[in-house]
């Protein structure tokens, strides 16, 4: 296997799934206070999707820092204005801290990356993993009645576009590639919008001083080896927010 391929991967290794499947449930009832056995049956249904474990922390513990998106500049992630959940286009981090400040309650998520040791296409297949099992958790807790509900992710949006089949097949060819339709003009709305959410650092959130914060550092994925000069998959820290009332 040539270098190339060992950071890249092949395109059929990489995770994808279709819409998630609709399933009838009746009309969620609002809930104007958290009832704290919903948030244990919250996390109880991450973890059924793929998340290794989960804790409740009041909102006002989640530590935003202006310097975060700063991450995606200095060295310049290969994500950088990717998608429009990548800076420049994400909010900052003054506007994220006003929006949480709405809320009184969040969910910390561990979702451990690979292994240092493991290739790249694992890297990315556990991207779109995590992606999957925020966005599942944040429509769960949505139809639990907490209908303000988000969830955040890590590193760039790598739903369609960055890293997809396509995507890879086209790198290793040496071919342009497959760029976000939102920001081509391809289409008007982002077509998948079940998937996709902001990841933390783009969006200000210090998820290191949170899941610190939170008794949780334990948790935390340290920044992997320095490779050709940087250090690889720093946006990855294993453990995510959802913001939930």
């Amino acid at each position: 296997m040539s270098e190339e391929q060992r950071e890249l991967g092949e395109p059929q290794r990489i995770f994808r799934s279709p819409a998630p499947e609709r399933i009838d449930r009746q009309a969620v009832r609002i809930k104007d206070s958290v009832d704290e056995a919903d948030l244990k049956a919250i996390i109880d249904f991450a973890k059924e999707k793929g998340a290794a474990e989960g804790v409740a922390i009041k909102a006002r513990d989640i530590v935003t820092n202006s310097l975060m998106p700063m991450k995606c500049r200095i060295p310049t992630c290969w994500g950088y204005n990717s998608s429009y959940f990548c800076p420049p286009r994400t909010i900052s981090a003054s506007d994220m801290q006003a929006i949480i400040d709405d809320f009184e309650w969040a969910l910390l998520l561990h979702i451990p990356p690979p292994e240092p040791s493991a290739p790249y296409s694992d890297f990315y297949c556990h991207m779109n993993t995590m992606k999957e099992i925020i966005g599942r958790t944040e429509v769960e807790a949505q139809y639990t009645g907490y209908v303000n509900s988000m969830g955040f992710t890590g590193g760039p949006c790598t739903i369609c576009g960055m890293f997809s089949p396509e995507w890879v097949a086209a790198k290793k060819a040496k071919k342009d590639v497959p760029l976000c339709t939102l920001i081509t003009g391809e289409f008007s709305t982002c077509v998948q919008y079940y998937h996709c959410r902001p990841s933390v650092q783009a969006v200000g959130i210090d998820m290191y001083a949170t899941a610190r914060g939170a008794g949780w550092e334990d948790r935390l994925a340290p920044p992997l080896p320095v490779t050709k000069g940087r250090i690889d998959w720093p946006c990855l820290p294993g453990v995510y927010p959802i913001l939930v009332m």
